[in-house]
């Protein structure tokens, strides 16, 4: 298959099609395996760069050529480019180093070690100059922990409990990472330079203790140890020996984002926190080497390479349809002129090549980056440019990089390199081009194939009986870390393997009803079901609930295969289903189900929830609840307006159909029912709360308490999103006042640190109450959820009204205009009734308007009162335009615009909306709203 003559772009806008899903393509990780002293001075020098206040957009990339006997030009570039701040800041850095290497005596004893020729304050000044620069990126890496950090290192102290000595060398990690956390946290609100002074000494210890202890290789043992799966080997091994300056050999790759396990590593939390200090001590041990001195002995001067946007034509379409390889399709159909910023290891290559061809002396041979690099600079840099080099040999040589994470970005140009034709003798653009196309053609032909060979290995020959069956893994996922493995899971790996094909625990409901007892199964083994504390609570409700409350579709066999190695086993108490659903249950056994219970568990109540969702959102709501509860230096208790999760279980499907158009509409013809798949696999899961059941609904509220729970759902909003989360479901439904207002249902609800927060495709949450920008599928702020909860409390005041026996026609229009309740309203049509509620409620004729005309006549001043309060409110919350988003056609000219992306700015405009919120409560008095208030009894 030859090259295709589309452009070299138009590679990038072909993606992958997973089960009717779109993603983007991804090649393994390649190191390149290169070794080279000044590659690693660019990479030092790139990754100090990064201030991480640009997300993860933030790349630099360096290089550096020498001009004459006493200077050095280093090459800077940066994808957005260079900020004069980041060029003062780094020429700061390279005096410092200059300074450094000019003060070493020429006779110095080479046998002496880095911290035995380095003074200490100049180490410490180098440090702190550095870490001010970076401190947002550090900061991030190092909150990264808050989520999980108090699970993670509980399980890890109850993995070494029988490993003493294990054991206290993890109590000395955890004490270094718990003073640098603690320092940093002070630093942030302080920002003074003795406690940045303390923060880097803690770091360095850290990194010596880590790296530079004559036990290093053991603690890295136990670091590769408590992540359970193998680490990486180049984030764990010791990059040099620092008693050896002279040493050639260097494979630091600290600053990699290498994830070999899934969930939390303590080995890449760590080196991320240790990095900036690798870095800097790298960088000193070249600024005294003899070998290398004489380069940082140099006067330095900055070339920054100016920001490059390249427009370019791309038919990602013709593309496929040349390569024709299955699971490719393009993300255009047709041709489109396309535009993006030359990424900034290329335009420093570019500049490099630009520089040579202008007589100036041959650089380095080396491009540092503050990260890898993606596939097209990678194939560009790493790949084609020396195939070009060995068939044309031109006076250059090939550039010494680090590596590739293997993602194939986009949007993605390419160098124009056609200043180098008539200097060089050779079409050095044509032919880079030409080979980047020959080589990433035959790295999709590998993936497509890869891919092929997957999903045949994923499919079975074997004939199904007459009612078609799934498996399902258990996944015991208890919300306290440190239990150990289920008694199912070791009798099921003691069993010889051919025994293992068939299922221990054997849950079957069959076409005609007949339900076989999970108990049996357990039996065939000659083991009572008491021996299996890991699902006595779960096998409690199976046998007193209906599989189609659990929401089981009675068309089809289930069975359950044991769970997976990496879980541990649930509660060992049992749950009681008390008889009371706090939960309508759905009509149908297809798409999204959920079933609430009240039950009890060892004396006290508890609340059960069992959810069936057809989309891959394994274990959304418990991440989330985990996330809330998780305890910080800022939040050092957990909140009360979440509950807390005591215990969960989940059946996870697989081979998800590719369509489930017509099972996720509210009404569906008879005739639709033809498209429904033979077999529809879900994701089943079910959570027990330590939440009071006896929780009433806003409308079952006095006025008084209706206040009061308005000004606590506000703060609730405010709170989850100081924790990092968006709830992004708040309605009626999923709210319960007790001593405290309580939101529930955090199953759409997202971590902040998820990124990005653009538009998902798919409008989620409920449209009675859903704000103006969720309709619009717009991305989310917390300022959505302040919107929704304006439109609770309007629900809750209008339709607990009851209006004067001649204004009941007109309340009922007014009623149906406000099309609560109606799922099948067109998603604009609804966005613009709520938007004419913000823009227009002093108009005439408008709904609020006559709103407020019939409460007024009826005498409900205090509840128009309200309402004008919180219409007044700055909202809807207008964004900052995101990449490739559709203009929204309801923002105000008067708002004023959020950047989404700027964690800190959102939260310090929420807390005054939030504020202003409370002020619209404030306003009306409890004793003046209590005309006409309805109080429905609670229900039981």
């Amino acid at each position: 298959m030859s090259p295709p003559s589309q452009s070299l772009e138009s590679f990038f806008y072909v993606c992958s099609n997973q089960n009717g899903t779109t993603r983007s393509i991804t090649f393994p990780c390649e190191a390149s395996g290169t070794e080279d002293r000044i590659l690693e001075v660019a990479n030092s020098l790139a990754f100090i760069c990064v201030t991480g206040s640009r997300g993860k957009g933030e790349v630099y990339a360096t290089a550096i050529r020498t001009e004459g006997s006493d200077s050095a030009v280093i090459y800077l570039a940066e994808n957005d480019g260079v900020p004069d701040s980041t060029v003062k800041y780094l020429r700061s850095v390279l005096e410092q180093l200059t300074a450094i290497s000019r003060s070493q005596p020429d006779g110095r004893d080479r046998s002496l070690g880095l911290d035995d020729v380095i003074r200490l304050a100049d180490e410490q000044e180098l440090g702190t100059t550095i870490l001010r620069h970076t401190f947002p990126k550090f900061l991030n890496s190092l909150t990264k922990r808050d989520a999980v950090w108090d699970t993670r290192v509980a399980a890890i102290r109850d993995q070494l409990a029988e490993s003493p000595d294990e054991l206290k060398s993890f109590a000395r990690i955890e004490k270094g990472l718990s003073v640098i956390y603690n320092g940093a946290t002070l630093y942030k609100a302080h920002t003074d330079d003795t406690t940045l002074k303390g923060v880097y000494e803690s770091i360095s210890m850290l990194e010596g203790f880590i790296r530079r202890r004559t036990s290093s290789d053991k603690l890295s043992v136990l670091l590769q140890k408590l992540d359970r799966t193998a680490v990486h080997p180049w984030s764990a091994k010791s990059d040099f020996v620092d008693n050896d300056l002279e040493l050639d050999v260097d494979s630091i790759t600290a600053f990699l984002t290498w994830n070999s396990s899934a969930g939390f590593s303590m080995t890449r939390f760590i080196y991320r926190i240790i990095a900036v200090n690798i870095h800097i001590r790298r960088l000193l041990r070249l600024a005294v080497s003899h070998t290398y001195k004489s380069l940082f002995a140099k006067e330095p001067s900055i070339h920054c390479c100016p920001r490059a946007e390249i427009s370019i034509y791309v038919e990602p379409a013709a593309l496929t349809d040349h390569l024709q390889l299955d699971g490719l399709i393009p993300r255009y159909d047709s041709g489109a002129k396309v535009k993006g910023p030359l990424h900034a290891e290329l335009s420093v290559f570019t500049a490099l090549l630009h520089d040579f061809c202008e007589g100036r002396s041959a650089p380095y041979w080396a491009i540092g980056v503050s990260k890898l690099m993606c596939v097209g600079c990678h194939t560009l840099i790493a790949k084609a440019f020396p195939r070009v080099l060995q068939e044309h040999p031109i006076g250059l040589k090939p550039f010494a990089v680090q590596g590739t994470h293997g993602k194939m970005y986009y949007p993605w140009v390419a160098p124009d390199l056609k200043f180098a034709t008539t200097i060089l003798y050779c079409d050095l653009d044509h032919k880079i081009r030409e080979c980047c196309k020959e080589i990433l053609v035959n790295a999709l032909k590998e993936y497509a194939e890869q891919r092929r060979l997957s999903d045949r290995s994923g499919t079975s020959d074997k004939k199904v009986s007459e009612t078609q069956s799934t498996n399902v893994a258990f996944h015991f996922l208890p919300a306290s870390p440190g239990r150990r493995v289920s008694t199912a899971h070791r009798i099921w790996n003691d069993r010889p393997e051919s025994e293992r094909g068939m299922t221990p625990l054997a849950l079957l409901y069959h076409p005609f009803g007949k339900f076989q007892d999970i108990s049996k199964g357990i039996a065939a083994y000659g083991v009572d079901s008491e021996d299996f504390p890991a699902v006595s609570a779960l096998l409690h409700l199976f046998r007193v609930a209906s599989l189609h409350q659990l929401g089981y579709s009675p068309l089809f066999t289930y069975s359950f295969t044991p769970p997976l190695p990496e879980f541990s086993e649930g509660m060992k108490d049992e749950v009681r289903l008390t008889g009371r659903r706090l939960s309508r249950l759905r009509p149908t056994p297809f798409g999204r189900s959920t079933a609430v219970y009240a039950g009890v568990l060892d004396g006290r109540s508890v609340v059960i929830k069992l959810s069936f969702i057809s989309e891959g959102r394994e274990w959304r709501e418990r991440i989330v609840i985990e996330a809330l509860h998780a305890l910080s230096v800022e939040q050092p208790t957990g909140p009360t307006y979440a509950p807390k999760l005591l215990g969960s279980f989940a059946a996870v499907g697989y081979d998800r159909p590719k369509s489930f158009e017509c099972l996720t509409k509210s009404k569906r013809k008879a005739v639709d029912l033809e498209d429904v798949p033979a077999l529809v696999i879900r994701h089943h899961e079910i959570m027990v709360f330590d939440s009071s059941t006896d929780g009433r609904k806003l409308t079952e509220l006095s006025a008084a308490e209706f206040l009061t729970m308005a000004k606590q759902l506000f703060e609730a909003i405010l709170g989850a999103y100081s924790r990092r989360v968006l709830h992004r479901d708040v309605s009626i439904n999923n709210i319960r006042a007790t001593s405290r207002l309580v939101l529930y249902d955090w199953e759409i609800g997202r971590l902040v640190a998820e990124s990005p927060l653009d538009p998902q495709g798919t409008v989620a949450g409920t449209l009675d109450t859903m704000s103006v920008a969720s309709l619009n599928n717009n991305p989310p702020l917390p300022h959505d959820g302040i919107e929704s909860a304006v439109y609770v409390l309007l629900k809750v005041l209008t339709q607990s009204f009851v209006p004067p026996e001649n204004q009941k026609g007109n309340w009922e229009e007014i009623l149906e205009d406000y099309h609560w309740d109606n799922p099948d309203i067109r998603l604009r049509t609804l966005s613009d009734i709520r938007m004419a509620m913000w823009n227009g409620h002093l108009s005439d004729d408008s709904l609020i308007d006559e709103t407020l005309h019939i409460l007024a006549l009826a005498g409900h001043e205090a509840r128009a009162k309200l309402i004008v309060a919180l219409l007044s409110l700055s909202l809807p919350a207008k964004r900052e335009p995101v990449k490739h988003a559709p203009v929204a056609h309801w923002w105000s000219p008067k708002l004023t615009r959020i950047d989404g992306s700027d964690y800190e700015r959102v939260l310090s405009s929420l807390e005054k909306l939030v504020e202003e919120a409370i002020r619209a409560v404030d306003s009306v008095d409890a004793d003046d709203l209590v005309k006409g208030w309805i109080q429905k009894p609670a229900a039981n």
